[in-house]
């Protein structure tokens, strides 16, 4: 409880007899007892209450969190229910003129990208006839080098 031992507790108790004295030291004892059972009751009542007091804090928040989820529901669900009926008015104003013809072309479409042009595709880690003559066309390096400019 308090991180004392037995060999402390043991100290303890012969230091309270030698000076109290062993007339005394019985009633002391029932004292203290009494004194530590107090303490525990009152922090067992501290703690109840502080659970207590969690707990209630905990629902409150909750019941905060489902009004509010409520809330969000219902706003959610008039806005649809808005968003339907201005739909609705739109159409029965519109008619078919507010729908496009996706049959015709639109004329000021803007062009579109030509394809891409696919050629072969080199691999440069194969060995093979590319690979042969990648390696053998000559580079600025092999110019420098006597004998490498052969042209």
């Amino acid at each position: 409880m308090f991180g004392i031992g037995t060999t402390e507790l043991l100290i303890i108790i012969l230091v309270a007899l030698v000076v109290l004295g062993p007339s005394k030291l019985p009633e002391i004892m029932k004292t203290v007892g009494k004194g530590f059972a107090e303490f525990k009751r009152l922090s067992t009542d501290v703690k109840s209450t502080l659970d207590a007091e969690v707990s209630r804090a905990e629902r409150d928040e909750r019941r905060k969190e489902k009004e509010l989820a409520e809330k969000k529901a219902k706003a959610r669900e008039e806005s649809a229910k808005k968003a339907e009926k201005d739909e609705a008015s739109l159409g029965e104003q519109g008619g078919e003129a507010g729908q496009a013809d996706l049959s015709k072309p639109v004329d000021d479409a803007a062009p579109t990208r030509p394809e891409a042009q696919s050629g072969p595709v080199v691999d440069v880690q194969s060995s093979g006839p590319v690979a042969e003559t990648v390696s053998k066309t000559p580079t600025s390096a092999d110019k420098n080098k006597p004998g490498g400019d052969k042209a």
